[in-house]
């Protein structure tokens, strides 16, 4: 064979001549509404339980209530949904942001759902955002931002940003918004 072999238990085994060559291994936690409870304080601790070098964090199909923002606070950081019927909801009022990426690197959040505050007084928002701390190399993927409390997606000082496959409805304020010196290799898509 070619060195390689693989087995179908509950884990897999990798062999080459008994070497084994991996850059980075990243676990995956799930938000199970047992061990991290589906609200943003869960997926918070899901964050904090992430190895310093990063990894994902993993939110199934269903509600999961903000009193408090979700704080992105490791680089190389996956947030990621099951799609627009993951539903991340803003339940407390003057949320600056739902998600705050910190002026964390190489951070992903994908298949979700947010549903804002809209009409409070908010400011900038209930989306997506980072507050003057330059971020870089971050990716908004099929990411819905509904209802916001000023703006969806607010972006201070990015620097290679992609917003692909999203979209923003009936924010109080902008829809997206870049701003304080951001670079100039962000996309919209």
């Amino acid at each position: 064979t070619d060195g390689y072999s693989t087995s179908t238990t509950s884990y897999l085994s990798i062999t080459n001549g008994g070497n084994v060559s991996v850059p980075k291994l990243n676990r995956t936690i799930v938000v199970d509404g047992t061990t991290y409870a589906r609200t943003c304080a869960g997926i918070n601790s899901a964050i904090d339980s992430l190895p310093s070098t990063g990894g994902e964090v993993y939110l199934p199909e269903g509600t999961y209530t903000c009193a408090t923002p979700i704080n992105i606070d490791v680089n190389d950081t996956t947030l990621r949904g099951a799609g627009w019927n993951t539903i991340i909801t803003s339940a407390g009022s003057n949320l600056t942001y739902v998600i705050d990426l910190n002026g964390k690197d190489e951070v992903t959040l994908k298949d979700f759902k947010i549903v804002g505050n809209s009409g409070g007084s908010g400011s900038p928002g209930d989306g997506i955002g980072t507050s003057v701390a330059q971020v870089q190399d971050a990716l908004i993927d099929h990411v819905w931002v509904a209802s916001a409390d000023g703006v969806g997606i607010q972006i201070n000082r990015g620097d290679r940003v992609k917003i692909v496959n999203s979209k923003v409805s009936s924010s109080d304020s902008y829809g997206i918004h870049f701003s304080n010196g951001f670079g100039d290799n962000n996309v919209i898509s």
